[in-house]
């Protein structure tokens, strides 16, 4: 696969994990198209992530791409997932196309509900493979971080100056995609920018402790109203690739029948 480092035997465990989900398309014998997702479980529910989606060029544009999403849709309505979710890049008017077709909305930032008025996110990621954890102590003195697991990857962090007074907040989700293994942070406030440092460094350790490859934020522009961290601090994101500007759809499923 182009867009992945693995190899196709390891393709082939990391889609065999119970939470993963993959489509392929075929015109006869032939593989035309193909879609992967995985579910996550976050303060939002449980959540179909669609992950990977393309169709080879000659046979773009005949309905492919949607109805590998639309069967991927209903199987997971089958399962009882809440929603479903992709982050697609502004340029990419195709598959913006396929999600709008299939009911989905462009979402007004992480962590907040459907508008008409959608929020574009700028994707942060730290490259753990090229880029080392931050050095020093950023922690400052009578600061602690609480973590507590949600199950399934899911976490929040807390962190507390001595007093008891909440300084940073954060949402992390820990996924296996066919791309890399990372954290996601869903969520991300801070009181000052000091505790903000601090708990991305922290994210970070935590991270490459574990062995994970990257950590990616979706930082929204600034002037939103959900309170999540923007991408204007050169300083802090100064070692974090911006890769580009993406828009979140969402779709909620219905149970009804």
């Amino acid at each position: 696969m182009q867009d992945s480092g693995y190899t196709p035997h390891e393709v082939v465990d990391i889609l065999a994990a119970e939470d993963h989900r993959a489509y392929i398309a075929y015109k006869g014998s032939q593989a035309v198209g193909f879609c992967s997702c995985f579910i996550t479980f976050g303060m939002d529910g449980t959540q179909l992530e669609i992950d990977m989606l393309g169709v080879i060029p000659e046979h773009r544009g005949r309905g492919v791409a949607t109805a590998m999403v639309e069967q991927a849709l209903m199987d997971a309505q089958a399962e009882g997932i809440g929603q479903a979710r992709a982050l697609v890049r502004m340029s990419n008017s195709a598959s913006q196309g396929v999600f709008r077709r299939l009911g989905f909305q462009p979402n007004s930032g992480q962590g907040a509900e459907c508008s008409d008025r959608p929020t574009d996110v700028q994707m942060l990621v730290y490259d753990l493979n090229d880029t080392p954890p931050p050095g020093g102590e950023t922690l400052q003195e009578g600061w602690q971080v609480e973590r507590h697991a949600q199950g399934h990857g899911a976490e929040i962090w807390r962190m507390y100056d001595e007093r008891g007074r909440r300084l940073a907040e954060a949402e992390t989700q820990q996924v296996q995609t066919l791309s890399y293994a990372g954290f996601w942070l869903e969520t991300l406030w801070a009181d000052t920018p000091a505790a903000l440092r601090a708990m991305t460094d922290m994210v970070v350790h935590e991270a490459a402790r574990r062995g994970l490859d990257e950590v990616g934020y979706l930082a929204p522009q600034p002037g939103g109203t959900h309170g999540d961290i923007g991408a204007g601090c050169i300083e802090l994101w100064a070692d974090w690739i911006r890769v580009g500007w993406y828009q979140i759809w969402k779709k909620r499923l219905d149970f009804t029948t």
